[in-house]
């Protein structure tokens, strides 16, 4: 899923067998508990919101939530918002942070929650 139709074209071209929406991930058209898990990989840093994205998040989803981001250290004009683990943990999250291994001194924030 992605707001940008050019990122929808994008994927389908150089994938095959994957079905790629374009929505606004923090108001879909899914219906409540429709989906087994629900991931957002480094998109919660980039959104004014991202609260509305937890939200939406625990509402299509049945079992379990998972959620990356780079952690405080890692500097981006795109990013919005830099995360810790205890936002993660305040919103009932279990957490793991990993230092990336192609980009050295980098590190990730893992949470995931299971409802």
């Amino acid at each position: 899923m992605d707001f940008s139709p050019e990122t929808i074209k994008s994927c389908d071209k150089r994938t095959g067998g994957v079905n790629y929406i374009c929505e606004d991930i923090r108001k879909t058209s899914f219906g409540d508990k429709c989906v087994d898990v629900c991931v957002a990989g480094e998109v919660i840093e980039h959104l004014e919101d991202p609260e509305a994205l937890i939200k939406e998040m625990e509402r299509i989803t049945k079992k379990r939530i998972i959620l990356s981001t780079p952690q405080l250290e890692f500097q981006d004009p795109e990013h919005l918002w830099e995360f810790d683990e205890d936002y993660f943990i305040s919103k009932g999250f279990k957490t793991e942070v990993v230092e990336s291994e192609r980009f050295k001194g980098r590190k990730y924030i893992f949470a995931w929650k299971d409802l």
